[in-house]
């Protein structure tokens, strides 16, 4: 117990993130002298209820979250979108077995190549990740 509060205590003052905002980088928090400070950052959105978003990416690029967790070049090209049948084992609506809006991710503004700096992810943490994700 005492090395846990030392531990506690030695990491407050090692704390590289001075502010008392949890986020680091170039983000400047709202003061009053400076009231509209954060609005030149991004802020992204919460996990909380990601498995209900579909589809993903900023453009709805990526239909399930299993296709989101693949590398860039193994996400699908097409989809139809306009379903709302959810697919609870890929996470996202189904987008195959009806006539929908073809999502063609060569056009311009389409891409679906963003967001692929995870490292290599085998089929099994895909699955788990997306486990976790669904209990957000």
């Amino acid at each position: 117990m005492v090395e846990w509060i030392y531990t506690l205590v030695a990491s407050l003052g090692d704390n590289s993130i001075k502010k008392s905002s949890v986020k680091n980088g170039n983000y400047d928090p709202d003061t009053t002298s400076t009231p509209y400070a954060s609005l030149l950052s991004y802020r992204a959105r919460s996990l909380n209820g990601i498995w209900a978003t579909a589809p993903y990416l900023h453009n709805g690029s990526v239909p399930t979250l299993w296709d989101l967790l693949l590398p860039a070049d193994q996400r699908p090209r097409s989809f139809k979108v306009g379903a709302r049948e959810f697919d609870p084992v890929k996470v996202g609506f189904k987008s195959d077995g009806y006539d929908g809006f073809e999502f063609n991710t060569s056009q311009p503004g389409n891409l679906n190549t963003g967001h692929d700096n995870y490292g290599p992810l085998s089929d099994q943490d895909r699955w788990d990740l997306i486990e976790y994700l669904k209990s957000l």
